[in-house]
Parts: structure tokens; sequence; C-alpha cells
């Protein structure tokens, strides 16, 4: 087996004006293995300084360095490491996930989703939604989500998916790409919580900063 493609590998600490670029060192005792039978890992989304994990049909929430606070026989309260960088995972769902690495937003109110298996647009946040579902659209992504094309995941060359964010309307556009060349993007406003519109431009790439 060459191919561990549920491994996450950290490396050392990231130190300004470092000569040696720390991030190219790889530590090989500090590796943790996610389930394999949920498929690969295609995306590591960091959210509200936490780091998520998204395989084909599940999402794993990664404790990174946990520290508990205990108070000693002085009454002065001391914070304690496991001493690992990794310590552990912890399943969000295991009947969700994303093939698509481009399909995948993060901002402050979730963590916006195309999930392809299932034909619906998610979010996870304070708490898990299927916003197809819940707002009317699950027949369309039933019906426009073509999974051999959304498998490719390269927007560049108009296959797979792409994700964006317009931080003054405050809406999120999802464009999807079609074997056949047609593609299809709508609008989801976060304000009111539903999608909200259809548009004739579908973006490869979407820049919000």
């Amino acid at each position: 087996v060459n191919l561990f493609d549920t491994n996450v590998i950290c490396t050392k600490a990231k130190i300004p004006g470092e000569v040696i670029d720390s991030w190219t060192d790889l530590q090989p005792n500090e590796v943790i293995t996610l389930d394999g039978k949920y498929g690969p890992i295609n995306n590591l989304v960091s959210w509200k300084d936490e780091l998520y994990t998204y395989q084909d049909r599940g999402i794993a929430f990664l404790s990174i360095q946990p520290r508990v606070q205990v108070t000693g026989s002085d009454g002065i309260s001391v914070e304690l490491g496991t001493g690992a960088v990794l310590a552990e995972y912890k399943y969000l769902t295991t009947n969700s996930g994303s093939i698509n690495k481009w399909g995948i937003l993060a901002i402050e109110t979730g963590m916006y989703y195309l999930d392809a298996l299932n034909k619906s647009f998610n979010i996870i946040g304070s708490e898990f939604r299927g916003i197809s579902d819940t707002e009317g659209f699950h027949k369309y992504f039933l019906d426009n989500t073509e999974l051999d094309s959304l498998r490719i995941d390269n927007p560049i060359i108009y296959r797979g998916t792409s994700i964006g964010w317009d931080k003054v309307t405050n809406d999120i556009y999802l464009s999807l790409f079609k074997s056949d060349d047609s593609k299809i993007t709508l609008s989801l406003n976060i304000a009111q919580g539903g999608f909200s519109s259809f548009y004739d431009y579908h973006s490869s790439m979407y820049i919000h900063t």
C-alpha cells in the first residue's frame, strides 16, 4: 500500500525568520488516520480556529493540541497539554460529506458544502442542516447534480463545482458544471436562509477578499 489517503500528518511549528522552512519538515510520529470506509480525505477546512476533514461520506473534527486546565493545591490554575499535536478525531456525521474540494466554503455563519453523493447542499454551523432539502430545492439538486462530472473536481476546465461568497450582499454563489458543457449558477442569501436567484454567469473561481 503506497497511498494513504486518510492520513493527516503535521509539520514542525512555523517560526518567523527561520532559515529552514519548518512546514517542509514532516513529523513521522505525528500522524492520525481517519476511518477509510468513508472515503479519502478530500479537503482540510479551518473554521473558527478549528480543523475539519471532509471525506466522501463523512466529516470529522480534528483535536489539535488539546489543553485541560486544572487547579493545584495552591489555588493556581495550570494548563496541561497532551504533548501531541494531533490528539484524536471525532465524526460530526457519517451520512454526508463532499467529493469536491472546491465546493466547500467556510465563513462566519458556518461551513457550506455540496454533497454530490447525496445530491444536496448543506451547512454545518451551530447545527447541521440540509439547505436544499429544507428550502424546497431537493428535486432541483436531484435533477442537476451530475456525479460523473463532479467527480473530476477541476473548475478551471469547467468540471466539478465552484463556490463563492459576496460579503457585501451576503450571497453565496454555487456553480455546477456538467459533462455536456452546460453550467448552472444559483445563489443563496444568508440573511434569508434560502435560495434567492439564478445567474447566467458561471465562474470557475470566486474571489471575495
